[in-house]
């Protein structure tokens, strides 16, 4: 999960062994920042589980990291606008001034129903509203 972070926010290159360089992840910078910030209670990785695709019958780990609004900002202070495989999405009405999404129930309705989400992203976002109070804790 680190290693997508990286690449898809950070627009850091593939950290994935295929340079026939094995990651030294001792040494990773970002990476040791997100085990330390796991490690305080400060970056929270659950599985929601497997999703499994009807027709291709391809399987893919539904997974949701809830980060700590300060900690999240430190670690992507370098967050990329655009990477490889596209734009990052910061605002869903083109507002520059916005860089993020609000978790809320009007996002992810309109994300599941009216954005070009994969029905995989889609699932994954739909079990993580439903067990967002587990997720988020009592305060939310």
């Amino acid at each position: 999960m680190v290693r997508e972070y990286a690449e898809e926010m950070l627009g850091q290159p593939e950290h994935d062994g295929s340079s026939g360089v094995p990651v030294d992840y001792d040494v990773w910078p970002f990476y040791r920042d997100m085990t330390a910030a796991r490690a305080a209670g400060h970056v929270r990785p659950y599985a929601l589980g497997i999703i499994l695709d009807a027709l291709s019958l391809n399987s893919s780990i539904a997974t949701v990291t809830v980060i700590d609004d300060n900690v999240f900002d430190d670690l992507f202070r370098d967050l990329v606008a655009t990477n490889p495989e596209g734009e990052v999405v910061f605002s869903l009405d083109n507002n520059k001034s916005i860089r993020g999404l609000p978790f809320d129930e009007e996002t992810v309705k309109r994300l599941t129903t009216r954005e070009p989400l994969g029905q995989t992203s889609a699932a994954c976002l739909t079990l993580a509203w439903r067990h967002r109070t587990h997720l988020l804790g009592a305060t939310y």
